[in-house]
C-alpha cells in the first residue's frame, strides 16, 4: 500500500530523533489537539447567532418585497436570482459596475428583535459557563503522544533552522538558517528582477493607489462599494519566503520564490483585475480550465498510436514577462469589448500598471521590490499570463514588432 505520508529531507546539519521526524511526517497542516477555552466558545457562538439573525432578517425583507409586488416566495427568489446576475455582470456602460465585489458586510442585526434566536444564544453560553475548563481538556484525547509534543516544541524552538514544504511531492524539508537565506538571497540579488529598497513605501504607494480610485469613481467607472473594496485601510506589509526545489536534484537547493500578500496594499485590486480578466480568459479558444476538461477533451480526439502529446513548461512564469509586454497584450483583449468600455479599459489598465510596478514586500527587515513580471500568488497573475500566452507562436512574434 501506498503510504499518503510526506517523506523527510533533512538538508540541515542538525540531527533528528525519530520522535522529530514522526511529528514532521504528519505535515505542516497538522494541528495537536487545541486547549478548550470558554471565551472561544462564547465568540463562537455569538457569531454562529449573528449568521442566523441575518438569514432570518433577509428572509423577513424578501418576505416584506414578495408582499408588496404580489409576488409568490418562487418568484421572489428568481427576481433576486436575476438582480444577483445583473449585478455581476452589468450593462455597456458599466453603470451597475463590472464586478459585484465589495467590502465584507459588518451589518449585525438586533438579536432581541428575534426572541428564539436570543433565547438561544443566552441558554448555551449559560451552559458553557458552567463547564470546568481543566476537566473537558483531561476529557478530549490527544491526537499526539506526549514525546512527540516535546519533539514538536523543540523543532520550534530551534531558531537555527527552517522548516518548509517541497516545490513538488508535497515532502517537508529541513534546512539551516544559513542555506535558507542564503537560497533565499540567491533569488532576491537578480537585479533584473529585483531591487531593493531604502524604506517602507506602504504611506506613498496608499496615497498613490486612492488618487487612482477616487477619480476612476468620480468619472463613474467604479461603483462606490467597488470602490470601498479596493480602498486599502491599514494594509500589512508583503512577506517573501521560497520553497526548496529538491526535485530538481541540484544542490544547493533552488528555491520557488513565493510573495505571502495576505491583506496587503494590491490585494484587493488584484482580485479586481483578476474579476475582469476571468471573463475574457474563458472565451479564449486556448483556455483550459482544469485537468478534468482536458482529459473530456483527449478522450474525444482521434489519436493514433504514433502521435507524441507534447508540452511546454515556461521557466520563471511569474518573474520572467516584462511589465510593458503584459499591459499589452491585457489591452489587446480588453479592446475587444468594444468601445463602449473604452474607460474602464483604461482605468484596468492604469490599475494593472500599478500592481505590477508596486509589488514590494520585506525579507529579513530589507524592502524589495519586484521590477519584472508578477508575484506568484497574486489573483491577477493567472489570467494576466493566459492572455500573454494564448495563441502561441504569435503572441511571441507580436511581441518582438
Amino acid at each position: 500500500m501506498i503510504s499518503n505520508q510526506p517523506q523527510v529531507i533533512n538538508l540541515s546539519p542538525r540531527s533528528l530523533n525519530i520522535h522529530e521526524i514522526n511529528v514532521l511526517t504528519k505535515g505542516l497542516s497538522f494541528i495537536p489537539k487545541p486547549k478548550f477555552h470558554k471565551f472561544d466558545w462564547i465568540k463562537d457562538v455569538n457569531l454562529f447567532t449573528r449568521k442566523i439573525a441575518l438569514h432570518k432578517f433577509h428572509s423577513l425583507q424578501m418576505e416584506k418585497t414578495a408582499k408588496r409586488y404580489d409576488l409568490a416566495p418562487s418568484d421572489m427568489e428568481c427576481l433576486n436570482t436575476l438582480i444577483a446576475l445583473l449585478e455581476e455582470n452589468g450593462d455597456d456602460t458599466g453603470n451597475t459596475g463590472y464586478t459585484n465585489l465589495r467590502p465584507k458586510s459588518t451589518f449585525t442585526p438586533h438579536i432581541g428583535e428575534y426572541s428564539n434566536i436570543e433565547t438561544f444564544c443566552t441558554l448555551v453560553c449559560q451552559e458553557i459557563e458552567k463547564l470546568d475548563e481543566h476537566s473537558v481538556n483531561a476529557s478530549v484525547p490527544h491526537n499526539i503522544t506526549k514525546i512527540e509534543l516535546q519533539a514538536l516544541k523543540n523543532l520550534g524552538d530551534d531558531k537555527e533552522i527552517v522548516i518548509k514544504k517541497a516545490d513538488k511531492g508535497g515532502n517537508i524539508v529541513v534546512l539551516s538558517i544559513e542555506q535558507y537565506r542564503k537560497m533565499v538571497l540567491t533569488i532576491l540579488e537578480d537585479s533584473t528582477t529585483y531591487s531593493v529598497l531604502t524604506c517602507n513605501p506602504t504611506m506613498r504607494f496608499s496615497s498613490e493607489l486612492m488618487s487612482i480610485l477616487t477619480d476612476a469613481r468620480g468619472s463613474g467607472v467604479i461603483t462606490d462599494k467597488e470602490y470601498d473594496f479596493m480602498k486599502p485601510i491599514s494594509p500589512m506589509l508583503a512577506t517573501f519566503y521560497a520553497l526548496p526545489k529538491i526535485h530538481k536534484k541540484i544542490q544547493p537547493s533552488p528555491g520557488r520564490p513565493i510573495v505571502s500578500g495576505c491583506m496587503n496594499l494590491t490585494q484587493n485590486s488584484s482580485i479586481y483585475i483578476e474579476k475582469i480578466l476571468q471573463t475574457l480568459v474563458c472565451q479564449l479558444p486556448s483556455y483550459v480550465r482544469d485537468s478534468k476538461q482536458m482529459l473530456n477533451f483527449l478522450s474525444n480526439c482521434n489519436i493514433s498510436n504514433d502521435t507524441l502529446l507534447c508540452s511546454l513548461d515556461v521557466e520563471s512564469l511569474y518573474s520572467c514577462i516584462p511589465h510593458d509586454l503584459g499591459l499589452k497584450h491585457v489591452k489587446y483583449y480588453l479592446d475587444t469589448r468594444g468601445e463602449a468600455h473604452s474607460k474602464h479599459t483604461e482605468f484596468v489598465l492604469q490599475l494593472l500598471q500599478f500592481v505590477l510596478t508596486h509589488n514590494f514586500f520585506i525579507f529579513d527587515r530589507t524592502f524589495y521590490r519586484q521590477v519584472t513580471g508578477t508575484a506568484m500568488g497574486t489573483a491577477m497573475a493567472h489570467p494576466m499570463h493566459i492572455c500573454i500566452w494564448d495563441g502561441g507562436n504569435n503572441l511571441l512574434l507580436m511581441a518582438r514588432t
